[in-house]
């Protein structure tokens, strides 16, 4: 989500810098800021740094979604972005709850998660899961990125070739 940022930033600055102002007149760099940062690229990195910080502070992976491409118009496949959504749970799940199916996630995923998943079941870590995993939101990013492209939200570059597992 930071480097999506930070790609729009590049093909719009004000647009990336005039969300964040809107919201929080008190987020300005001081003078002393700038000296220390010392040369544009890094006072760009630092807005964009700090308008992911602002949006990192949602907690939900599927709302620090929208919240990042609330306002560039793009649609994705609900599919594809539900799918990896799962997997990226899935990882907070194993951070914060040892890997346990909570109801939320259960009920939220119950078309994607095997029939047997129930509330407090442990969430598998086996390497088709991961691959699986891998794979979607690798599919996620790669869809976000061409619709970026295709949107002229982003500065075109070559396209890295896809990874594989």
């Amino acid at each position: 989500m930071n480097n999506i940022l930070s790609e729009m930033y590049q093909k719009d600055p004000i647009n990336i810098v005039q969300k964040i102002a809107e919201e929080n007149k008190e987020n300005k760099l001081s003078f002393f800021d700038i000296v220390t940062l010392g040369d544009y690229e890094k006072i760009s990195e630092e807005m964009v740094s700090r308008v992911f910080r602002k949006l990192e502070n949602e907690k939900s992976t599927t709302k620090l979604l929208e919240k990042v491409l609330n306002h560039t118009g793009i649609t994705l496949n609900e599919e594809l972005k539900t799918e990896a959504l799962m997997y990226l749970e899935m990882r907070h799940l194993f951070i914060h709850n040892r890997g346990l199916a909570d109801k939320e996630f259960v009920n939220k995923f119950k078309n994607l998660v095997p029939p047997d998943i129930k509330h407090g079941d442990k969430l598998q870590t086996n390497f088709p899961t991961i691959s699986k995993a891998v794979k979607s939101v690798n599919n996620l990013c790669d869809s976000i990125d061409k619709e970026l492209i295709n949107g002229n939200l982003v500065l075109k570059r070559e396209r890295k070739e896809k990874s594989t597992i």
